[in-house]
């Protein structure tokens, strides 16, 4: 049955590097994403070969092709091809021959099925050769209508070869599950979940921020929740888990109402510096509920529009969509004005350079904000001069 669409067959520069790699001998299929992508209809921009050539062959047809190549991890038998400036990943038909729980050592084969049978999920362990013939040895097509996320054998041993599997278990139901997740795979997680606190935060983060971006996510996280998944990974237990699909699928937005005022994640996920700043803008208490649309436009002054939208969104978790939609949509349609006075302003008025110049500036912006942006700039100058009149009296 054909099924690996013809736009992903037919993209000049994958049909150069299929060119590239048919003039060896070996056999060469995509593999993983591409395959179960194209069978849902959905897009794919990652396309992924499976082959039987071994990397420095993969190298040698590379080059003899005009094409550069990265040994991007050729120990697993895997080498990065770039085709005017796009990647493919290309790698060699492998058994695992020992597993710590994170790494693999492997030995290179041709034994199709046996490469399938090393891999995570039915759904990722599907071939198609390169007329869009789909080789599928373990019912991956018939998972992926149904929309279960079945590891390929035995789960216990998938898991034990490699524990971020069960982060990567419930980011691919998060996307492409229906209903709860399967039983005996939740069974299996709950036996290996002490394993999780062996995978690094920045892969952790990586699978966590993948199933935060998938539009309905609060089956998956309770499912996570039941099995001590948040207790390993975040050392508590997440919050707001209903009404989570209620926000845009932000990761950033959805971690701040699961953990709401714990800054503490942003070590044990190795955040970076702007998620850290935008995780710490997003502590509770979000907004007042008595705040009025004077207040609302000082908000997006003070934070930009991105945050306030952000804080609106958690603000109205528990309180429904009236108020939101009004938020929402004057963060669509105001601009914060331009503040008028510089501290050259205030040094002409006759204020001496330094500190003073700041703190005045500040004070007066302070009062131009809350006058809701109205007062002009000839009368913040008139107030600054009455100021400065002021206080240059009280040093006499």
């Amino acid at each position: 049955m054909k099924v690996v669409s013809q736009s992903a067959l037919n993209d000049a520069k994958t049909q150069r590097l299929i060119q590239a790699l048919s003039a060896g001998e070996g056999e060469t299929r995509f593999v993983g994403g591409v395959v179960r992508d194209t069978i849902l209809g959905l897009p794919c921009s990652d396309i992924d070969l499976a082959t039987t050539l071994y990397p420095e062959e993969i190298i040698r047809l590379a080059k003899s092709a005009g094409l550069a190549s990265k040994p991007t991890g050729i120990e697993h038998g895997t080498v990065t091809v770039i085709v005017d400036d796009k990647p493919y990943e290309v790698t060699t038909l492998r058994r695992d021959v020992e597993t710590d729980g994170r790494h693999a050592k492997v030995a290179f084969t041709d034994d199709w099925r046996a490469d399938a049978a090393r891999r995570d999920f039915t759904m990722n362990a599907m071939f198609s050769d390169l007329s869009g013939n789909i080789y599928d040895y373990f019912s991956g097509k018939e998972d992926l209508s149904a929309g279960i996320v079945r590891f390929v054998g035995e789960a216990r041993e998938r898991i034990r070869e490699d524990y971020l599997r069960i982060l990567r278990f419930f980011r691919f139901h998060a996307w492409y599950g229906k209903g709860r997740p399967e039983p005996s795979s939740i069974e299996a997680i709950a036996v290996g979940i002490e394993g999780l606190s062996n995978v690094s935060a920045e892969r952790v983060r990586a699978e966590l921020f993948r199933l935060l971006m998938a539009p309905q996510v609060s089956e998956t996280l309770g499912a996570m929740k039941s099995v001590g998944v948040f207790e390993i990974l975040l050392g508590r237990t997440p919050e707001n888990i209903v009404e989570i699909d209620f926000l845009p699928a932000d990761p950033i937005l959805r971690l701040a109402a699961l953990v709401p005022g714990d800054t503490s994640i942003a070590d044990k996920l190795r955040l970076s510096k702007r998620e850290r700043i935008i995780l710490s803008a997003l502590k509770p208490p979000w907004m007042d509920s008595g705040m009025t649309v004077a207040d609302w436009r000082k908000s997006i002054y003070r934070q930009g529009h991105d945050i306030f939208i952000k804080r609106a969104y958690l603000q109205n978790l528990h309180n429904g969509e009236a108020k939101l939609n009004s938020m929402l949509q004057l963060a669509a349609n105001w601009r914060s004005p331009v503040f008028s006075l510089r501290g050259r302003d205030l040094i002409d008025l006759g204020l001496s350079p330094g500190p003073s110049v700041n703190s005045l500036l500040s004070d007066l912006e302070g009062a131009w904000i809350d006058s809701d942006f109205s007062l002009s700039r000839e009368e913040l100058l008139k107030r600054a001069k009455v100021k400065i009149n002021k206080e240059s009296e009280d040093e006499r």
